[in-house]
């Protein structure tokens, strides 16, 4: 029986395989990006710190960096590691009604890695290209953003971001009737500060 690192380090070849058919690249060994029509998608397939020789635990993230984005929230030179994605899909096991049931695996000495690897394809793979399409499509990714803003917790940040990706796909005039709206909706003080702040920021950026 292989070790659970072993089982591992064969996972992460299992998985390039399959995404470098969707023109990923490597950027380390647990790591792989693309540029996509709004801007870069990597996967990283990132170990818990719970992990052990005996047992490793890991997920699997799609991280997306919008580049209409780069302007409002980071320094682009080095996505990887000063910056927070601008949305994160992690890839879920699936029981067999299809629910999602967790977004963490486990390895250990008991696995078998053929049947781990059909495991990982089946919940992972079959998941993963539409996540990525999504990203090839501005209207998509606005439609996105959009059931963000339009959920119950959705925070004034999200919502400047959605008028950034507005301005960023050449939809300014939707850009600027959404703040003008968004500035009365705000009630709590500092929110209103943050909006007026980044209402500012639009208007040296666009203007």
């Amino acid at each position: 029986m292989k070790s659970p690192q072993a089982v591992f380090d064969e996972l992460c070849i299992f998985l390039f395989e399959k995404v470098h058919a969707l023109n990923f690249s490597k950027k380390g060994r647990t790591k792989f990006v693309r540029k996509c029509a709004v801007g870069t998608a990597c996967v990283n397939i990132r170990k818990s710190v719970t992990t052990t020789k005996d047992k490793i635990t890991f997920t699997v993230e799609l991280n997306i960096f919008i580049d209409a984005l780069d302007w409002i929230n980071r320094n682009s030179e080095n996505y990887w590691q000063k910056n927070q994605p601008d949305i994160q899909f992690r890839f879920y096991k699936f029981s067999p009604n299809g629910s999602w049931t967790d977004d963490w695996w486990q390895i250990s000495n008991e696995i078998d890695g053929k049947s781990f690897a059909d495991q990982i394809s089946t919940d992972f793979l079959e998941n993963f290209e539409k996540y990525v399409k999504t990203f090839e499509s501005a209207d998509a990714t606005l439609k996105l953003w959009l059931s963000h803003i339009n959920s119950k917790n959705a925070s004034p940040m999200r919502k400047i971001e959605y008028a950034g990706l507005l301005y960023g796909f050449n939809k300014k005039t939707e850009g600027e009737i959404f703040l003008e709206k968004l500035l009365p909706s705000i009630k709590d003080d500092r929110e209103r500060k943050l909006v007026v702040r980044y209402i500012e920021k639009f208007s040296k950026r666009f203007y």
